[in-house]
């Protein structure tokens, strides 16, 4: 099945929201992919934009290692659900019709640049991976590292007196946007993000598990997301 897997299009589907000081960075790191150029496309959904990053990213792109589509929508009130909707809608129209993978990150978050590979490796087993989330500073005796900690033993617990055949130790308790990945037919079938302000990702996954598919926390795929305290999203990570 890895071997298949290997042959399947990826698409990586983005929303942009006034990131131009933090793009280059995402840039960057998808240009380091392990995968190798050619080996994805990303698209870019500018999220009412009203600093440089859709000029930014036009500029870049000619030189860009991987293929690139940007769609723009006006300015309105923030909406994470509809904008990753819309951006993984993309995703979809890259690959066709034919049996792909599409994965989702945020503008400020820096994939490892095995991010592509241990994606489609995961996904050559399951039908969903959360991959691991981790903040790019973390403050040792702060509240927020003291939380993410206990979670993290507390998962570990959980997975040993309970395990699951698809999501064995070790695992992490992190779901967020900033890191998923579905195989493209699944992710049709449960009809995508749904169009909240805030917890999209939470409740596709959720439906994805009601569903009977096969959800895996992994940390082997993982991606680091900024540190800021005003947020893009109501509600979100920053929050």
């Amino acid at each position: 099945m890895i071997s298949r897997s290997k042959n399947l299009p990826v698409a990586v589907g983005i929303p942009v929201r006034d990131e131009a000081d933090r793009l280059p960075r995402l840039l960057d790191a998808l240009c380091d992919q392990s995968a190798g150029a050619g080996a994805f496309t990303v698209c870019f959904l500018m999220d009412g934009c009203s600093d440089e990053s859709e000029a930014l990213l036009r500029a870049a792109a000619p030189e860009l290692t991987f293929d690139v589509k940007i769609s723009s929508l006006p300015r309105a009130e923030p909406n994470a659900g509809r904008a990753r909707h819309m951006a993984m809608q993309m995703c979809l129209d890259a690959i066709g019709t034919q049996g792909g993978i599409v994965l989702t990150t945020d503008g400020d978050s820096v994939p490892e640049p095995d991010w592509i590979e241990t994606a489609r490796r995961a996904l050559s087993e399951v039908d969903v991976v959360v991959g691991h989330i981790e903040r790019n500073i973390r403050l040792m005796g702060c509240w927020r590292t003291r939380l993410e900690d206990y979670l993290d033993a507390l998962h570990t617990m959980r997975r040993a007196v309970d395990p699951i055949a698809w999501d064995a130790a070790p695992s992490h308790p992190s779901l967020g946007g900033a890191n998923l990945g579905f195989r493209a037919d699944v992710y049709r079938a449960l009809g995508g993000f749904p169009a909240y302000v805030r917890g999209e990702d939470t409740a596709l996954v959720s439906k994805a598990r009601r569903a009977g598919y096969r959800v895996r926390h992994d940390p082997a795929v993982r991606v680091y997301t900024s540190n800021r305290t005003a947020g893009r999203a109501p509600g979100g990570l920053a929050d």
